[in-house]
Parts: structure tokens; C-alpha cells; sequence
């Protein structure tokens, strides 16, 4: 797969810097003709970290990847986005994460599965071995802007309640609460941003988001949904439609970076994590559903970041955004109402078929 350079300078501030963890995967997309098309960097913190790594971001991705040729590819596509990457560190306990992303079926446009479709072997994700030398290493990182994680691992929750501490903006996307209750009640108590799906509200509820400034709830085509500090009422945000629906995988991932990116690179509002408001939350989430809309009409989790330098990319989407703030308040705006120029285009051509790389054996290194 190849990967646009980032515009680094995209103003005269600082980059921000984001430190993730969680999932970090090789994700291995299936054609109809049960031919790999693409292979690429995946995973929730995956996406999360390289989006923003593309927007310019400083980023670095702390995790533990198998010694095999999965994670050489993860490795070097970190490192072509210009990430800090000594703290992806590799072990002999580790196998790396291979999802396998498969044409959809029912009108669904992809499923997803850890298991290889060809031998059946499953590399689903593993919690990191501590081998006594990573928390010291890590602890000699400054404290980055936001600290990123979707997996309740030790790493991860010391990480968070530290960096909490430190002043940084901490974000945890669960996928689910899986069953240590106890750690999953801890990350939520560590974090300021929380963002999860609908499909896990009954098993939210009980959850304490006393601590948390802003939860996030998605609710697929229906939109999402917000609400500040613990309040009861919650702030709706409508779906945006697209004129064609090419591949919905990273939506989520594209909805969460184009947040964090509004919200810290102060594109409607000056000032600091400490000015959250009910506004500028609204505004930032609208530019990443603009950023998760405009993915939709790409093949692949990252389809955008390959059409477009980021720069053309912001710009497009703060257009999209500013029209549909002047629009008639409750109705949303297609994303095909820009110009030609604009508008993003079907992905012409795949990358070469590779049937080699169909089955995981060919990762095992």
C-alpha cells in the first residue's frame, strides 16, 4: 500500500503530539474474488494514530507486535508517516493481529474476522507480556497533547491515570467492557473523552461517567450523540449523507481523529483543552463525521489519506463544515453538493493482486 506524505507544516504552531495504544493490526482486505487486494496498518489505535500522523500529527505508537513479517509492514508504515516508533516493541510470546476484512453480506460492505479464511488460524490481539523494562521506557516520555487507548491493558491504565495527572487530554474507545469489569471501571475513571458505540448501551449504563468530560455515543446511520460532564441531557448530531457508499471500515476511526484534530488544532475556537464547551464539541465531532463521510466513498480504512495531502484534505472538510453551518439548522448537507475538484472520486484500480498473501502463513516470518 502506498502512503501520501503528510504535510507536516499545516500552520506555524506545534503539532500536536498523540501516544497510543491498543489495537495495531495488519489489515488484509479480501476482494469478491477472494484475492488479497490490499494489506496495510490497521486496528483501532492504528487508524487513530496514522490518520492523525497524515494531519501532520506527532505520533507514538507504544504496543507489542510478534516477531514476523506482519509487523515489519505495521513498523514500516508507522515509520513512513514519520512516527516515533521505539516504543512498538516486538516479542517472542506475540503473534501480530491479522484482520481479515471480507465483502460484506445483507447490504453490509465488509465483516471483520481475526481467523484466516484459508488455513482457519486465528492472530486476534493479545494483552502485552511485561517483561520488567517497557514502564521505565515509557515513563521517560514527555506528556504528549492526548494519550489514545481501546484496550484496558496495564500499560495502557497506568499510562492514562499518569498522563491524566500530567494535564493530557486522555481519550479511551472501547470496543467493549469485556469481563474485568474492574479495569474497564478504572479506564473510564482515567479518561476525559469517552467514545463508544450504541450497540453497547445497556451494558454502559451502569458505568460511572461521573469523571468524564465528554462521552461520545455513535449510533451509525442515525448519527451520534453527545453530552458533557455526567449531565442527563444529551446533544444530537444527525448522519451526513454521501451520494455513494464504496467501504464504511475506519468510519469510526476517521470520526475520532478528525475530533481530536478540530478540537486541539483550535479551528473554531482559540484556546485550550480547559475551554470545552457544548459548542466546540459539536463542531469538532462535525468535522469528523465530514472526515468518516468522505472515507465512505473510499475503498479501504484509510482510502482518504491516499487521495488526498492533507492540507487539500482539511480544507476540504472545514468547507463541507462551514456550509452546512450556515444550512438550515437540523437538515444535513450532501457531500456531493462540491465541485468537481472537490468531491472525492471512486478509488480507480486496486494494488496488484497478491494471492501469495491470502493466507496468514505468508505473515508468519
Amino acid at each position: 500500500m502506498q502512503v501520501c506524505r503528510s504535510d507536516r507544516k499545516l500552520n506555524e504552531r506545534p503539532s500536536p503530539t498523540i501516544v497510543g495504544t491498543g489495537l495495531f493490526a495488519l489489515d488484509v482486505v479480501i476482494d469478491r474474488g477472494a484475492a488479497t487486494a490490499e494489506t496495510c496498518l490497521g486496528g483501532s489505535a492504528g487508524n487513530v494514530l496514522a490518520i492523525l500522523g497524515h494531519l501532520g500529527w506527532h505520533t507514538v505508537p507504544i504496543g507489542q507486535l510478534g516477531y514476523d513479517a506482519a509487523a515489519t509492514k505495521i513498523a514500516n508504515e508507522f515509520s513512513r508517516l514519520g512516527a516515533d516508533t521505539r516504543f512498538l516493541t516486538r516479542s517472542q510470546h506475540q503473534a501480530t493481529p491479522v484482520v481479515y476484512q471480507l465483502p460484506g453480506k445483507a447490504g453490509d460492505t465488509h465483516e471483520f474476522s481475526f481467523r484466516c479464511p484459508v488455513c482457519g488460524r486465528k492472530r486476534g490481539y493479545k494483552p502485552p507480556v511485561d517483561d520488567g523494562t517497557a514502564m521505565p521506557q515509557l515513563h521517560s516520555l514527555d506528556a504528549p497533547d492526548v494519550f489514545y487507548f481501546d484496550r484496558t491493558t496495564p500499560w495502557a491504565l497506568e499510562l492514562a491515570e499518569r498522563y491524566r495527572e500530567g494535564g493530557t487530554l486522555v481519550v479511551f474507545e472501547p470496543s467493549a467492557i469485556g469481563n474485568d469489569l474492574s479495569s474497564f471501571e478504572q479506564a473510564i475513571r482515567a479518561a476525559h473523552i469517552v467514545k463508544y458505540a450504541d450497540d453497547r448501551i445497556v451494558e454502559m449504563e451502569g458505568v460511572d461517567f461521573s469523571a468524564v468530560e465528554v462521552e461520545i455515543q455513535t449510533q451509525g446511520k442515525k448519527g451520534l450523540r453527545f453530552r458533557m460532564g455526567g449531565a442527563v441531557e444529551w446533544h444530537h448530531l444527525t448522519a451526513i449523507s454521501v451520494p455513494y457508499l464504496a467501504d464504511t471500515a475506519g468510519a469510526g476511526d476517521w470520526c475520532t481523529s478528525g475530533f481530536l484534530y478540530a478540537m486541539l488544532g483550535n479551528i473554531f475556537e482559540n484556546g485550550g483543552r480547559g475551554m470545552l464547551s457544548v459548542r466546540r464539541v459539536r463542531e469538532s465531532l462535525r468535522f469528523g463525521q465530514i472526515l468518516s463521510a468522505l472515507n465512505c466513498m473510499e475503498k479501504g480504512a484509510r482510502g482518504l489519506a491516499r487521495r488526498h495531502r492533507s492540507v487539500q484534505l482539511v480544507s476540504l472538510a472545514a468547507s463541507i463544515r462551514n456550509t452546512m453551518a450556515s444550512s438550515v439548522p437540523g437538515r444535513d448537507i450532501d457531500v456531493a453538493n462540491r465541485s468537481d475538484q472537490q468531491r472525492c472520486a471512486p478509488t480507480a484500480g486496486t494494488t496488484a493482486i497478491m494471492s501469495s498473501l491470502l493466507c496468514c502463513e505468508a505473515f508468519a516470518g
